[in-house]
């Protein structure tokens, strides 16, 4: 087995796991939220605000109230859901029309949230910005803008350029 030359690091942080959230989507008819990372004009993070927010998903962590977590990043909010409904095969219904160019902006520091179907949002939120992006779907597709994204499409088309690396199926 020949391995190319690879730098791997990596960290460990002991904590609770109550305290612990996975990505995948758990349930269908669940709202999906986006917390994003306010920036100033200089496009460096309002650290204030960062701080708020991620006190709040912290919060509702700790209160059983969020589901699935996943952090924005290259990609946008576009890569986050779909990473999220990957693992479970629970799709994505978007609500309203959504901007292709800010779907996939990305977002470092914006955190997506699953919250059960019940949650009142306003509520949970307070004064901390949030969004509300959709609800999750039995239907195992990303719904955007009236078109439907299959899931499984999607995650093949994702799982691709390592296929061939680290293979995802027995050959």
């Amino acid at each position: 087995l020949n391995v190319p030359p690879t730098l791997v690091a990596f960290a460990v942080c002991p904590t609770d796991v109550r305290l612990t959230v996975s990505q995948e989507f758990k349930a269908s008819g669940s709202k999906v939220v986006l917390v994003p990372a306010p920036r100033g004009e200089d496009e460096l993070p309002d650290f204030a605000a960062l701080r708020r927010g991620l006190a709040k998903i912290h919060e509702l962590i700790a209160a059983g109230r969020v589901l699935a977590s996943y952090t924005v990043r290259n990609g946008g909010v576009a890569a986050a859901v779909s990473k999220m409904a990957f693992g479970n095969r629970i799709g994505l219904a978007f609500a309203g029309p959504q901007d292709a160019a800010g779907l996939f902006a990305p977002d470092y520091g914006a955190v997506v949230l699953e919250l059960p179907a019940d949650a009142d949002l306003a509520a949970a939120f307070g004064e901390t910005t949030y969004r509300e992006l959709g609800h999750t779907q039995d239907k195992p597709a990303i719904t955007v803008n009236g078109v439907d994204i299959p899931l499984d499409e999607a995650a093949a088309v994702w799982e691709a350029p390592l296929e061939s690396i680290f293979p995802t199926r027995a050959r």
